[in-house]
């Protein structure tokens, strides 16, 4: 049983070495389960009553001794049941937090942010994405076929978001991506235009109100840049607009 895994769960690196080592030596005092899960003495009986707060370990009385036992690994489904309970009251928490925490903000002063690989990518498309409301356009220039091959599936879910919203999106694509873009027509609010097989974008633009993100693609690994410029905005949406004439359906 790996300790990583009960960390996940919840488990301090103690706590999961603890309860990993009863298992190991079934009913046990202090002395030998602080050997085998390498905690101190001092801290062993600590440790302990978390886990027996938790309900799994409970305490052995015989005679005059104390000896503590694991509970069956069976629990660990019923402690995923009660995360999961847990993660779905703090999401509706979130939901409800979230415009309250938009109106109160302080309007963002920054023109220029940096991110760097693809969490920090879905991190910032997805704060754009929150700003827009129905009716709303956002463009996408160059869509490359390596960042459809690496994070398609979260890319279908935020397409469905975003139709969800009412928010409608032109695509340009490369040429090699036609796969991708062909299913995009399943999107009522999705436009799709191809680049000529002679035209390459190494780097793609988002155009969403008056904010542009450039994505540099190294390797597998994405390089964002977010300019809030209402010019900038502009300037790259004309663009956009002369490229969609000269491309492809």
């Amino acid at each position: 049983m790996a300790v990583d895994t009960l960390e996940k769960l919840g488990f301090s690196a103690g706590e999961a070495r603890a309860y990993r080592a009863l298992l190991f030596l079934g009913r046990s005092g202090v002395g030998p389960l602080a050997r085998e899960a390498g905690i101190s003495h001092s801290k062993i009986y600590e440790v302990v009553e978390r886990l027996i707060a938790k309900g799994l370990v409970s305490k052995v009385f015989y005679g005059k001794h104390t000896a503590y036992q694991a509970a069956e690994p069976l629990i660990l489904k019923e402690l995923v049941s009660r995360r999961e309970k847990e993660l779905s009251e703090v999401k509706r928490e979130v939901d409800a937090l979230i415009p309250k925490l938009i109106e109160t903000r302080v309007p963002e002063k920054r023109t220029v942010e940096l991110f760097e690989g693809f969490n920090a990518l879905k991190t910032a498309r997805e704060q754009l994405l929150l700003s827009l409301k129905a009716g709303d356009e956002f463009l996408v220039l160059g869509a490359p076929r390596l960042a459809n091959e690496l994070w398609e599936s979260w890319l279908l879910d935020f397409h469905k978001r975003r139709e969800k919203k009412g928010v409608a999106m032109r695509i340009i694509y490369d040429a090699d991506a036609r796969v991708y873009g062909e299913k995009r027509k399943r999107f009522k609010l999705t436009k799709r235009r191809y680049l000529p097989r002679e035209v390459t974008t190494p780097t793609w633009f988002d155009v969403f109100k008056d904010n542009v993100l450039i994505v540099v693609m190294h390797g597998e690994k994405p390089y964002c840049i977010l300019v809030r410029s209402p010019q900038l905005a502009s300037s790259v949406r004309g663009y956009f607009n002369l490229l969609w004439n000269i491309s492809v359906e």
